[in-house]
C-alpha cells in the first residue's frame, strides 16, 4: 500500500495483489500439511535408524515373496516335466508276441509287469514331486496302477493320502470320497466295506454335494448286487425323482439306473 497526493488530500491506495498474495501465504501457512512438512526434518533425524529398518524389512519382504513364488513355479515346471515322462509309461503298450532283446521303451510283456512299472514310476515322481500343485496327479495315477495289480488295500491307503492333499471345498474331493468308499467295498474286508459304505451314504444326503447322484448310484448299486433290493430301489428312486427330467440337466446316472429299477419293479 502507499499514499499518493491529490488534490492538497492524501489518499490511502492498496496493492491490491500484495494484500491477496500476503492472505495466500498466510493461509498456506496455517496449512496442517505444512507444520507436517515443517517437522519431517526433525522427525527423520530421530527416528531415521527406525525408519531405515522398517524400509530394509519390507524389502526383505517382497524379496521373500518373489524368491518363493520364483521357487514354486520351479518346482511346479519341473512336476509338469515329471508327470509327462511317468505318462510315458502309463501309455505304454503291451506286446507278448516279441522277445526282451526287441521290446521299445515303454513296451511290455504283460499287463503285470506294465502296472508294476507304473506304480514305480508315479510312486518316485510323487516322492520327487509331493511339494508341487500337482502331486495329486501322481497319486491318482498310482492309484489307479495298484488297482490293476489287484493292490486294493494298499490303493486304499494312498487314496487317502489324496484326499487328504486335496482342498477341502474342492468339487474333486467328493468323487474321490466316492472312489476311496468304492474301493473299499470291493476289498472285501467287512470293516472297510462298512466304512465305504459310510463315505457313500454321507455325501448321498448331502444335498450340496456335486457327487450326490453319483453317491445315490453307486449306493443303489451295491445293494443290487447284494439282492436287497428294497434298499436298492429306495436309493435308485431318491435318484430319479431328484435328478430325472424335471431338472435343466438330467443326471446320466439317472439312464444308467432306470433299466435296473424296472427290473426291480417288475
Amino acid at each position: 500500500m502507499f499514499y499518493k497526493q491529490r488534490d492538497g488530500f492524501f489518499d490511502l491506495e492498496f496493492d491490491l495483489k500484495t494484500v491477496k498474495e500476503r492472505e495466500m501465504e498466510s493461509e498456506f501457512s496455517k496449512n496442517p500439511l505444512v507444520d507436517k512438512i515443517k517437522e519431517m526434518p526433525n522427525f527423520w533425524a530421530k527416528n531415521k535408524s527406525i525408519i531405515v529398518n522398517y524400509f530394509i524389512a519390507i524389502v526383505a519382504i517382497i524379496g521373500i515373496i518373489i524368491g518363493y513364488m520364483f521357487y514354486k513355479n520351479m518346482i511346479n515346471r519341473d512336476a509338469q516335466r515329471d508327470f509327462l515322462t511317468a505318462m510315458q509309461v502309463y501309455n505304454g503298450k503291451v506286446i507278448k508276441t516279441v522277445t526282451d532283446e526287441k521290446l521299445g521303451i515303454n513296451e511290455f510283456k504283460s499287463e503285470v509287469e506294465k502296472w508294476e512299472q507304473v506304480d514305480k514310476v508315479f510312486d518316485e515322481m510323487y516322492k520327487k514331486n509331493s511339494g508341487s500343485g500337482i502331486a495329486t496327479f501322481f497319486l491318482a495315477y498310482r492309484v489307479d496302477a495298484l488297482i490293476n495289480l489287484n493292490k486294493l488295500v494298499l490303493a486304499v491307503d494312498v487314496q487317502k493320502e489324496l484326499l487328504k492333499k486335496l482342498p477341502s471345498k474342492s468339487n474333486l474331493k467328493p468323487f474321490n470320497q466316492i472312489k476311496l468308499a468304492l474301493m473299499q467295498i470291493d476289498t472285501k474286508i467287512e470293516a472297510r466295506v462298512k466304512d465305504g459304505l459310510e463315505y457313500l451314504t454321507k455325501i448321498a444326503y448331502d444335498s450340496a454335494s456335486p457327487a450326490q447322484d453319483a453317491a445315490l448310484y453307486n449306493l443303489g448299486e451295491y445293494y443290487f448286487y447284494e439282492k436287497n433290493y428294497k434298499e436298492a430301489a429306495n436309493y435308485w428312486n431318491q435318484l430319479v425323482l431328484k435328478f430325472g427330467k424335471n431338472i435343466e440337466y438330467p443326471s446320466v446316472y439317472v439312464e444308467l439306473a432306470k433299466p435296473k429299477l424296472k427290473t426291480i419293479v417288475a
